[in-house]
């Protein structure tokens, strides 16, 4: 089923976590243009809406919501501010409550007055711009293009730039890895490893130390339009309050910048990238009962923040939750069922591509019990087993709360083990502990509503097998680490080849892989020139001087790459009678591929060992070639930004 993605390259300044003065120093200015009838109506507050018109913001920025981290407190903070570039405001109003006009990506003008502690006391808010509209998209959505930025400021401290790129894309426990294996390949994470960069001292501005990190990636020559989110990495600050910091989005249109204070472990790299996605702390419960005694779940529980022991929105490393994954949009068809009458379920383990059941639901007022099965396959969920129950609402960016079965936090449910909901709403009991599945079996007050078990994605009954509620269809196990190179063919031109001097064409490539490509770049007598991260893979050249060249490209699909067949070609006058421009020679075989692990990079993302494109040729020197390779990068710059338009 497709699902909508944003496509615009031109993704937020996520910026700022303290606020700054407003009105005089912000430079904020008022409008020239005038309001329109829709903005003053738009104006909160205000009795009469001309009232606006003569009157400047008191701060215009960006609207976002932003996950403040702190790992050995335990505790987070949820802000939702106004950022523009080096500057931001917290403002203290809610998005429930302004939904029209509070929309992440919005630019919002505000007015108000600035408290003591910083916070904007807002009298009216008005959306000057729309946040960017969506569009569809395939199903399994393109690569998330992370660029990691680490920048210091007084020492260079902590992980190293091959550790990094091994925790975030290349190693079998790498983030890459992680979100992979958790969406059944509908995600992956690629990109590089920058840095390090000095930059000036940010005095704690997570803002400052965001838009300092871009500007040295920009100097360094590196388009920031190759990435979607941003990760940035420094040396360990104290009394920032934070240890990871992240902006909140939602799946189909991920915020774009997480900050790690000095943390570089399991937990804090895939949670934050998780809140850009809209994910929000899974927690635990405790709860007593009428007669202040334990009870697993009850009317009177206190929220435990971080409390799921399993997984990363939590305290762990293994699998998210089936919340967090029908949250993300990883579960689809019959993976998840909702049941309202006595019936018996066939749960399928959750790490498993499956057609089946996963996500078994049962509806107690406005939440639901989430029941899934956790078997110890696979590189993140080794040595778990055993039924989970989960209560959240529906799937969003909620908490959910992890249920204490019985031995301690979290602890799993068992063949032979039962539970009544405490207002007897429903029993549900492991019958059975498969490999291949758990038997659920569901009984309800009455039997029920009567209604059968419906499924959530795409509605009408589950299939059966066994006499049970769901099919038992899945993959032979968890989504494999990724070691295969992706393959890459030049189609045009033709080795051999031979063109007039002033030749204008195309160079053509086909990338494929069985889970995406995520960038092919162009050599030329071998030095990169461009990367494109979507297909078509093709570069226009023009006014090519007389010369021989030799070019290929290099193909990659994260954690690894392969080289391209090498092209020579010649470019010299036609001798009369000797046919047109484009005549063909023998073909040529250079190709090779390995894993990123050979390859190197200078900070800029460039390919620097001969193993990545062994395609180096007599070509021309001097000032013929370089403007060649302007031409052509030019040129296609020119047909990349038409074609983001």
């Amino acid at each position: 089923m497709p699902r909508p993605i944003l496509r615009s390259r031109h993704f937020h300044l996520m910026l700022a976590l303290t606020a700054l003065p407003l009105a005089a120093s912000t430079g904020c200015q008022e409008s020239d243009d005038p309001l329109t009838g829709a903005a003053r109506e738009a104006a909160l507050g205000a009795e009469d809406p001309a009232d606006l018109s003569g009157q400047a913001p008191d701060f215009e920025g960006e609207f976002v919501t932003r996950v403040a981290d702190d790992f050995e407190g335990r505790r987070s903070e949820i802000m939702h501010m106004l950022v523009a570039e080096g500057r931001s405001v917290r403002l203290d109003v809610s998005p429930e409550d302004y939904p029209d006009i509070l929309q992440r990506g919005a630019v919002v003008q505000a007015f108000g007055s600035l408290r003591d502690d910083g916070t904007l006391e807002v009298d009216r808010l008005v959306q000057k711009t729309p946040p960017p509209q969506m569009s569809i998209d395939p199903e399994v959505r393109p690569a998330r293009r992370v660029a990691w930025i680490q920048v210091y400021w007084t020492g260079k401290n902590g992980i190293g730039k091959e550790d990094a790129k091994n925790r975030i894309f290349t190693g079998e426990d790498s983030v890459n890895a992680f979100y992979q294996e958790n969406s059944f390949g509908k995600d992956k994470i690629a990109g590089d490893v920058f840095g390090w960069f000095e930059i000036p001292n940010p005095n704690g501005s997570a803002d400052l130390i965001s838009m300092y990190a871009r500007k040295a990636l920009a100097d360094s020559g590196i388009p920031e339009w190759r990435y979607t989110q941003f990760m940035y990495y420094f040396p360990t600050v104290s009394g920032l309050g934070w240890a990871g910091l992240a902006n909140l989005g939602d799946p189909e249109f991920p915020a774009r910048d997480s900050w790690y204070n000095g943390s570089a472990g399991c937990v804090v790299l895939n949670q934050e990238i998780g809140h850009n996605y809209g994910l929000v702390h899974s927690n635990s419960v405790s709860c007593v009962d009428e007669n202040d005694q334990y009870a697993i779940f009850s009317d009177n529980c206190e929220d435990n923040e971080y409390g799921d022991p399993y997984e990363p929105m939590g305290s762990g490393c293994g699998h998210m939750n089936i919340f967090q994954k029908g949250a993300m949009g990883w579960l689809e068809g019959c993976n998840t069922v909702t049941a309202t009458s006595d019936a018996t379920f066939n749960l399928l383990p959750m790490e498993i591509p499956c057609d089946g059941i996963q996500s078994l639901r049962i509806p107690i007022g406005n939440k639901y019990y989430y029941l899934e099965y956790r078997q110890p396959v696979g590189e993140f969920d080794k040595g778990l087993s055993g039924v989970l129950v989960h209560v959240a609402r529906n799937y969003g960016s909620t908490n959910p709360w992890i249920l204490d079965m019985y031995d301690g936090p979290g602890a799993f449910m068992r063949a032979g083990d039962s539970y009544t909901d405490h207002q007897g709403r429903v029993t549900f009991t492991v019958v059975e502990e498969n490999p291949t599945h758990a038997v659920i079996e569901l009984t309800f007050p009455g039997g029920g509503d009567g209604q059968g078990p419906e499924c959530f994605d795409v509605g009408g009954a589950p299939e059966q097998s066994g006499g049970n509620y769901g099919v038992l269809d899945c993959a032979e196990g968890p989504l494999p680490y990724d070691d295969t190179p992706p393959t890459v063919t030049i189609t045009y031109p033709e080795d051999g080849q031979v063109f007039e001097p002033g030749a204008s064409f195309d160079i053509l490539a086909e990338a494929m892989d069985e889970r995406g490509v995520t960038d092919v770049e162009l050599y030329i007598d071998g030095e990169p020139v461009y990367m494109d991260i979507e297909a078509p893979w093709s570069w226009p050249v023009a006014n090519v001087p007389e010369g021989e060249y030799s070019f290929g490209v290099v193909a990659r699909d994260g954690p690894n790459w392969a080289a391209s067949n090498v092209v020579n070609i010649k470019v010299q006058p036609m001798e009369a009678g000797s046919g047109s421009a484009g005549s063909t020679g023998a073909g040529t075989d250079g190709s090779a591929s390995g894993t990123a692990g050979d390859t190197d990079t200078d900070g800029t993302g460039a390919v620097t060992s001969d193993s990545g494109c062994g395609c180096r040729a007599q070509g021309p020197s001097g000032p013929a070639a370089g403007l060649w390779i302007l031409v052509l990068a030019g040129a296609h710059r020119l047909r990349r930004r038409r074609s983001q338009a």
